[in-house]
C-alpha cells in the first residue's frame, strides 16, 4: 500500500490550520504578556521605591562600610534607571535597553551579594540577594511597552 503525502498529512487546508494556529499562539502579544502583569509605568515606580530602600537599609542596620558603599552606588544606578521610565519612549532610554539593563542590575546584585558574603557581610549578602530577587521578579513581571 502506497501512502501519499496528502493522506498522511492531511489536506492542505488541516496543515494551513496548524501552522495558522501555531503562529497565533506564538505571537508577540500573546507569547510576552501572559505572565507580564505589570504595566511599565508601575515598573517605573516600583524600581524607584526599591532604589530608595536599597541605599536606606545599609545605614538602619549598620552594614560594613563596603556593604553601605555597594547599596548605595547600586541603589542611585536603580532610582537612575527608574527615572528614565518617565519619557514615554521620545527622547529617553528605549524599552528595549532599559529591560537589558535591568537584567544587568540582577546579576550586578548577585554578584554583589557573593562577593560580600565572601568578605564576612552576611547581612549585606542577605539584602542584596533578597534586593536581586525583588528586581528579578519585578523584570520577570513588567510588560516592557508604553501601551496601557
Amino acid at each position: 500500500m502506497h501512502i501519499t503525502e496528502q493522506s498522511w498529512l492531511g489536506s492542505q487546508d488541516d496543515r494551513d490550520r496548524v501552522i495558522q494556529g501555531h503562529l497565533a499562539w506564538a505571537s508577540a502579544d500573546h507569547a510576552m504578556t501572559i505572565f507580564r502583569l505589570i504595566p511599565f509605568s508601575l515598573h517605573g515606580v516600583l524600581e524607584l521605591a526599591a532604589g530608595f530602600a536599597l541605599m536606606t537599609v545599609p545605614f538602619l542596620f549598620g552594614f560594613a562600610s563596603a556593604g553601605v558603599v555597594i547599596a548605595v552606588a547600586l541603589g542611585a544606578l536603580m532610582i537612575g534607571l527608574a527615572l528614565t521610565t518617565v519619557s514615554n519612549g521620545r527622547d529617553g532610554l528605549p524599552i528595549a535597553a532599559h529591560a537589558s539593563f535591568d537584567r544587568l542590575l540582577v546579576l550586578a546584585l548577585l554578584g554583589s551579594a557573593i562577593a560580600l558574603g565572601l568578605t564576612a557581610d552576611p547581612r549585606a549578602a542577605l539584602w542584596l540577594t533578597l534586593a536581586a530577587l525583588a528586581e528579578l521578579v519585578l523584570t520577570l513581571s513588567t510588560r516592557y511597552s508604553f501601551r496601557a
